[in-house]
């Protein structure tokens, strides 16, 4: 945590001779020569105790870690900033001081937006604390941990001892077998889909499970499209396919991107989540995947090979979506598809964002498959 890279206690700068006067200065040599200059003599000093408290210094956050008081190239460039992501449980302690600090330093607002997120509950919808012996690490959601470790871990170092009996007794009624891995990208899916308006988010382990479960269906399906589309034909890039389903699921895939950029704009996270889960597994996986396997086995082989082309193309525009949620498994796939889409590129990180207007708009389409799907 960037914000913990600080110093805790800034000393307050303020030494008392020992006729208990006192001298403000910016150093311990600046404050013996006054008191030098009052006494007409040389004094031993004594600092002052007391610290400023952590927030001072996260409120010198924006501007000091770009070089302030030096003008910078960094500080010219950085600052101010866009938007500021924290919990509502600091709004005044650290909101409210880094833009008063900033207006007195700097002259101008650190931040135009601030994003305020609920804070994470246990699934009793209690506080995580490590006195409470609720805490659950995300390294341990990410890599799994075994039952004995994690009951190690929530017994050690507590402030209140005693409580460790029934933290080891909770923790073994609840995960009797440990943590299972779940990996990152099922974690960060996880928190973006429960990043509602509430001030509040209940955790529970089953969800990341079930996005766990969300990056299988995701791998199995470029697989097969992989599977379907390797060595064989594909139609050149820009082909548009004339065929229902293809022109469906691009159809499909406009609408559910114009879901997500307006979600994105409001910082509804949740329902850009929402948005890319449903027309992935829903639209993509369980309905296209399998409405183009007649085609693909099909003797029409230039239908065939659009279709491979639109199989490509819209799993490679849906994995560049995806990415800003679920880095790591959007890298791995992409890596595989965009040589055989015929997409050129180091990483997926550099590749542009999918825009909707790419994608028509095709209502004659939907209509026919949505007849389709209730037959």
């Amino acid at each position: 945590c960037i914000s913990r890279e600080l110093w805790w206690g800034h000393q307050i700068p303020a030494w008392y001779d020992d006729e208990g006067n006192v001298y403000v200065a910016r150093s311990e040599a600046d404050a013996a020569r006054q008191a030098e200059a009052r006494l007409g003599r040389k004094a031993a000093l004594r600092r002052d105790e007391d610290v400023l408290d952590t927030w001072f210094s996260s409120a010198l956050w924006p501007f000091s870690t770009l070089g302030w008081p030096q003008k910078t190239p960094e500080l010219s460039q950085f600052y101010p900033g866009n938007v500021l992501v924290t919990g509502f449980d600091i709004i005044f302690f650290w909101v409210a001081r880094m833009i008063m600090f900033g207006l007195k330093f700097m002259g101008d607002v650190p931040f135009r937006e601030v994003y305020v997120h609920g804070l994470v509950r246990d699934g009793e919808g209690q506080k995580m604390s490590k006195s409470k012996g609720n805490v659950i690490d995300p390294l341990d959601i990410v890599d799994g941990i075994e039952l004995e470790t994690l009951v190690k871990k929530r017994t050690t170092g507590l402030m209140q001892p005693h409580l460790a009996p029934g933290i080891e007794k909770a923790t073994r009624r609840q995960f009797p077998q440990g943590i299972e891995a779940h990996g990152t990208d099922a974690l960060r899916f996880t928190f973006a889909a429960l990043a509602t308006q509430s001030r509040d988010i209940r955790f529970e382990l089953g969800r990341v499970a079930g996005y766990r479960n969300f990056c299988n269906k995701l791998w199995n399906a470029a697989r097969f499209v992989l599977m379907s589309c390797e060595g064989k034909q594909v139609a050149p890039a820009g082909t548009r396919s004339p065929h229902v389903v293809d022109r469906w699921i691009v159809s499909r895939l406009g609408e559910m991107l114009r879901r997500v950029d307006e979600s994105f704009a409001a910082y509804r996270f949740d329902l850009a989540a929402t948005a890319l889960y449903e027309f992935t597994w829903h639209e993509y996986c369980d309905w296209y995947l399998e409405l183009t396997k007649p085609v693909l086995q099909g003797e029409d082989a230039a239908q065939a090979a659009a279709t491979r082309r639109t199989l490509l193309d819209v799993l490679e525009a849906l994995l560049r979506a995806l990415h800003p949620l679920m880095p790591f498994i959007t890298e791995e796939i992409w890596r595989r598809v965009a040589p055989v889409a015929g997409v050129a590129g180091p990483t997926i990180m550099q590749a542009p964002w999918p825009t909707a207007s790419e994608h028509a708009s095709d209502e004659a389409a939907t209509a026919d498959v949505d007849w389709m799907k209730k037959v």
